[in-house]
């Protein structure tokens, strides 16, 4: 019985997906992910299940053979990346006469960008003081908070990688505040406004709403006694 010669042999691939380097969303079209399938004998087939992304995304199929016969297989996603790209899931579809079964191989499309959308939220009081922190829709993570007075930024509350700011609850606190995040990619900036009442305008809110009332009730009384007057008057 004759033997299969190696040349005639059958390998099967060995797949992985990555890319080279982060994509970065922008205009231009650059490469989401790579699949390949290498080291196979013969070539393997590859392909990608994209779901909605297959109307965005191009697959691009670059086959190699080196001197011992085997085939490396690198199907490309190409487009332009864009935030709405970042975490969308899609798959890579080896087939070969080694594999028993086609290979499904899940991805999640990792995509940079810079900080889109800078919100501030409010985490409670601390007696004399309200401490805020700072959001942003970014990846990476923003690595740097700028907290301000006036935007664009003059002289900074604070700068680092601290997100969070701490304001006393003084009258000549209140008013506008701004925070730029940024990352290694942009910047975006947020803003609020904090309003401090103190305990004495309070108290003079109070006292100007009991006279309100007061003054209301009188003028009814005043009214309804006038009015008793004038129907005593044609009565009598």
């Amino acid at each position: 019985m004759s033997r299969m010669s190696p040349s005639r042999s059958t390998v099967p691939p060995v797949v992985s997906v990555s890319t080279d380097v982060p994509p970065v969303a922008g205009d231009t079209k650059e490469i989401l992910a790579i699949c390949t399938a290498f080291n196979a004998k013969p070539a393997a087939e590859v392909s990608w299940n994209l779901g909605d992304l297959s109307y965005t995304l191009k697959v691009q199929t670059n086959v190699t053979v080196d001197s011992e016969g085997r085939y490396t297989v690198k199907s490309s996603l190409i487009g332009v990346a864009s935030k709405d790209h970042n975490q969308k899931n899609v798959q890579c579809l080896v087939t070969h006469p080694g594999l028993k079964e086609k290979l499904e191989l899940d991805y999640t499309l990792i995509i940079h960008y810079p900080p889109q959308v800078v919100y501030i939220i409010s985490v409670g009081d601390q007696g004399e003081t309200h401490e805020f922190q700072c959001e942003a829709d970014a990846n990476p993570k923003p690595t740097n908070f700028t907290w301000s007075r006036h935007f664009p930024v003059k002289e900074p509350l604070s700068r680092g990688v601290n997100n969070t700011q701490i304001i006393l609850l003084k009258p000549d606190r209140k008013g506008l505040y701004y925070c730029v995040a940024s990352n290694q990619y942009g910047e975006a900036v947020g803003s609020f406004y904090m309003d401090v009442t103190t305990s004495t305008e309070c108290t003079t809110c109070w006292t100007l709403v009991i006279v309100a009332l007061f003054a209301g009730v009188s003028g009814f009384l005043i009214w309804k006694f006038n009015l008793h007057q004038s129907v005593c008057k044609r009565l009598g």
